[in-house]
Formats: structure tokens, sequence, C-alpha cells
């Protein structure tokens, strides 16, 4: 089938199900992935990756597996997809084994469209034996960075996953990521064996929608004022939802309790919370509007809530990859969102990570991250700046495909672009009217 009819068909199909309109990437990534061609698509926060395997899903012959990292991520695209009119079911440790036993079953039935499962899972034969049995065709790799020792959330369960491929007979792999340097580009081209000709598909973080911030204070006193002025402020519309992210498990806890002392309505999540309590926590903050989420950065994986309207880093993050995932899930429903950094100097100096690869990052970091694309340089396992193109530069184009650019990209293991976010101009040139509101805050 031509490229032309294929287009045709996906464009049908997104209409029965409502989507004027694809955005960009989603067409090229369904296109690959029908022709059987392995693509890995890099793609921002709330840029509509799951289409990706949603449609391709219809036009397959065989059954499409989607691995996920989490549970609740598993169950909300599931939902989802049986409100378009498609089949699917998840295997997770949630089922019971006769649970499992009839969704195993329902398998070997026949005309299941899209099949969820943990990576864990995969590790069962008979879960094996009976993906086998149905006729897999398309493989989906969700979070597929969790692949990576170089990723900022490696999930050592996701390297057996070539394994899982090799014995379904290499169906077609889609990998699906919001954030990928080249490092973890390639370790997840590799650790899944992509076969040639494969692609990758990588969307500009530009988002003209949300406004970026950063500011630092000279104590801790001084940030829990602004902090409070700009919540309040954001208050006078109680729809709005918003996330707090903090360094800590501590200061998450001692932020969510003087916060809900306050009188503002406060959800919190981290990972020394129990199960069914981080639980509560996401469902409140997914079904009430105006919740506030305190959270380390365990929360947010997988959160498809287009109404937030600020995130605030109240600490520096643990890198400028983990910025993005965290910054990015403001705005999803493409109306005016902001982004606010905030920095004491007395208490977020960071040391180095020689961990896994990974930065540290700094306040000066980041703040050149917000104003535009900017050269960084690997040193003692932290990234430094290093100058600072004009957007319109030539290699910003060449790299990312646009000025303003995608992701971070290392240049012979030392080197790597960052883009600007927001409108990836400089904030000294650009100042859009929306900033008055901040302004007013501080």
């Amino acid at each position: 089938m031509t490229d032309r009819k294929l287009r045709g068909k996906l464009r049908k199909l997104a209409r029965e199900i409502q989507i004027a309109d694809f955005r960009p990437g989603q067409i090229d990534t369904m296109l690959y992935t029908v022709n059987g061609e392995d693509t890995l698509a890099i793609m921002p926060t709330g840029a509509g990756k799951s289409l990706c395997y949603q449609l391709p899903a219809q036009l397959l012959q065989g059954m499409t597996i989607v691995v996920s990292p989490l549970i609740s991520l598993m169950k909300d695209q599931h939902e989802k997809i049986l409100d378009m009119g498609f089949t699917s079911q998840h295997l997770s440790s949630e089922l019971t084994r006769k649970q499992t036993e009839h969704a195993i079953k329902r398998l070997g039935d026949g005309g299941m469209d899209i099949q969820f499962v943990t990576p864990e899972k995969l590790e069962n034969p008979m879960v094996i034996a009976a993906f086998r049995k149905a006729g897999v065709s398309l493989f989906v790799v969700d979070e597929a960075h969790c692949i990576s020792e170089w990723g900022h959330d490696f999930r050592p369960a996701y390297l057996t996953l070539s394994k899982s491929i090799e014995a379904l007979g290499h169906p077609t792999i889609l990998a699906l990521t919001a954030t990928a340097t080249p490092d973890v580009t390639r370790d997840i081209q590799s650790r899944l064996q992509f076969r040639d000709p494969s692609h990758v598909v990588r969307i500009s973080y530009r988002r003209d929608n949300l406004l970026l911030k950063a500011r630092e204070f000279r104590n801790e006193q001084e940030k829990f004022t602004a902090l409070m002025k700009l919540l309040r402020r954001f208050a006078r519309n109680s729809a709005f939802s918003g996330i707090i992210y903090c360094s800590s498990v501590k200061q998450t806890e001692y932020l969510a309790q003087v916060l809900r002392k306050e009188g503002f309505p406060v959800a919190k999540y981290h990972g020394r919370m129990r199960k069914s309590a981080r639980r509560r926590a996401q469902e409140k903050f997914m079904t009430r509007p105006g919740i506030i989420m305190v959270a380390t950065s365990a929360f947010g994986m997988g959160i498809d809530k287009p109404d937030v309207r600020f995130v605030v880093n109240y600490q520096i993050p643990s890198s400028v990859e983990s910025y993005y995932q965290e910054v990015g899930r403001a705005g999803r429903d493409g109306w005016r969102a902001y982004g606010i950094l905030f920095y004491s100097s007395a208490q977020d100096r960071r040391s180095p990570s020689p961990g896994r690869g990974r930065a540290l990052c700094s306040y000066q970091s980041l703040s050149l991250v917000l104003s535009g694309p900017v050269f960084w340089r690997r040193a003692a396992g932290a990234l430094r700046p290093v100058r600072q193109l004009p957007p319109t530069h030539s290699k910003n184009r060449a790299w990312t495909g646009n000025a303003g650019g995608a992701g971070l990209r290392l240049r012979q293991g030392r080197l790597c672009a960052a883009p600007g976010l927001g409108r990836g101009r400089s904030s000294s040139a650009y100042r859009p009217k929306s900033e008055s509101f901040l302004s007013r805050c501080w």
C-alpha cells in the first residue's frame, strides 16, 4: 500500500475518534510503523505519542503489545482505548491468578487490538507463549528511556525486553519517550535490537503556551514567601491545578503540611508512601479541580491531566532531562501555563553526581536553558554551559530541524545543546504579555 493510501486510511480512522488533524511527527511515526520499520519517536509531553500506536493497531493484522512501566499509566491508556471503541486489556501484578488466566484465554480467542503489559509480566513463559500464539505485529515500548542506564528513570526489567521481542519473532518495534539524549537514543536502539531501516522521529520541545521563569533567592524564608504569594495569586481561580516539585521526601512532607495549614487544597506524593496512599493522592489530583500536588520526581510519569496551569520546581531538579519532563506537564491543553524555577543559594548547592552518567544541574545551567539554545560541556560528571548561540544559528537548525530546537545533544561525548523552551527566544529579547502576571507575584 502506498504512503498516500496509508495517510488516507489513518486520517479516516482519526476522524472516527473525533481527531481533526495530526500533530507534528505523528503521521511520519505511524507510516514507518505500518510499513514495518523500527522507529523511535522522541516527542515532548502532551505531543500525542499514544496515537502513534493506537491507529496503526487498527491497520495491522496481528495484535499490538504496549509495554508500560506504570500500572496507573497502563490502566489510564486502557480506559481511553475502550472509549475509542477499540478492544484492549492489560496484564499486571494487580490481577489475581484467576484474572490473569482469563486475560490469557482472551488472547487465544483472538480479536484483541491492543494488549498492555508490564515488563515483569513478559518474563513469564506462559504469557510469551500466549502472545506468540495470538500473533504480534507491533511491539510498543512506552517510556523507552527507562531501558537506558544513562536515562533518568532506569528500570532493570526493561533490559529483558530484547529477549521477549526475539521470542515473539521480532515484530515491528515502536519506542516512545519524551526525552532522550544521544547516549540514551543509541542505548534504546541497541538494547531493543532495531533493524535497518530504522528511524528516529524527534519533535521540538518548543511550547508557545508555556512561559518559563527562574528566580534566585537569598534564603529559604524569602523563597517560601514568594511561593505563598504566587499560590495565593493562582488560588483566585479555584480551578487552577498545579504541581510543586521538591528534591527530597522531607521537604515534600514539610511543604505539604504547611500549605495545608494555610488553607490550600493540597495532595502529596513520594516514593516512601504506601502504594494505596499514592494511588489515592493521584486520583485526587486527576479528578478534582484546583488541587496542588506537592511531590518528588516520583510523581508525574504518565500523568495525563491537560489543565495543569503551573509547575513549580522548589529546588533544582536532578538533571536537565528531569526538568523537561516535569515542566512539560503544564499546559497540555494548549492554554497559557507557567513553569517556575526557584533557587536558594543557601540550600541548593549541588555536587556533581557520578552515578549512571547523570548530572545535577546548577541554577546557572537551567537559567540559560530557559533563555535559549546553549552549548554544554560535561566536566566531572556535571553539565556546564560553555557559550550560547542565537536561536537562528545554522547548527541549531541542522540538529533539531527548527530554530529553538529539541533536546540535549552530545557532541563527541562532551558537548551537548539544550533548547530554549517556551518560544525558543532569548528572555531579554522576548517578554510575553502574560509575564506581567508573574511580575506581580514577586
